[in-house]
């Protein structure tokens, strides 16, 4: 079974993205680390950068996939929103519905934060998102408030092994 891991934020030193490479070391899945790939702004009718292409072949050959996002202001980061329109472009209409390369993949949703909430506010809304996109999202998502060096992380580890295993 492959598993990977997206972290939703462009910060190279983002908490998301730290909390995401401890959980995919954790289950052997792999980490896409967008902080390392350059997206311009999603325009409507443009063509889809190269870097794009090549992510949407490793969603397709994912089984499942744990999105990791940074919470701003209450919602999800505006990075992650603008990939996850370019993925969007990368299907095509069977007549009824959008097939997108997210269609169908189960979904593991997380968000770390050194705030007492944890991002907890985010998560609803990224996957009312990735409903729409057509993922299956597996129930539950791990928010980890007060997130720092000591944190622990037995509780996010035991959530995505079960998500692993489903």
């Amino acid at each position: 079974m492959k598993i990977i891991g997206i972290n939703l934020s462009n910060n190279p030193e983002s908490i998301n993205l730290k909390l995401l490479n401890k959980v995919c070391d954790n289950i052997k899945a792999e980490v896409v680390d967008f902080s390392l790939i350059d997206f311009p702004m999603f325009k409507a009718g443009e063509k889809a950068p190269k870097n794009l292409i090549d992510l949407c072949e490793k969603i397709k050959s994912a089984d499942k996939i744990i999105f990791s996002s940074p919470e701003y202001n209450g919602s999800y980061s505006g990075f992650g929103k603008n990939v996850i329109d370019w993925i969007s472009t990368q299907g095509k209409h069977d007549g009824v519905k959008k097939i997108t390369p997210l269609s169908g993949k189960n979904v593991f949703m997380m968000s770390a934060s050194p705030g007492v909430l944890g991002g907890v506010r985010c998560l609803p809304l990224l996957q009312i998102l990735l409903l729409e996109l057509g993922c299956v999202i597996n129930g539950s998502f791990a928010t980890t408030g007060g997130y720092n060096d000591k944190f622990d992380y037995t509780n996010v580890f035991k959530l995505t092994q079960d998500f692993k295993n489903r």
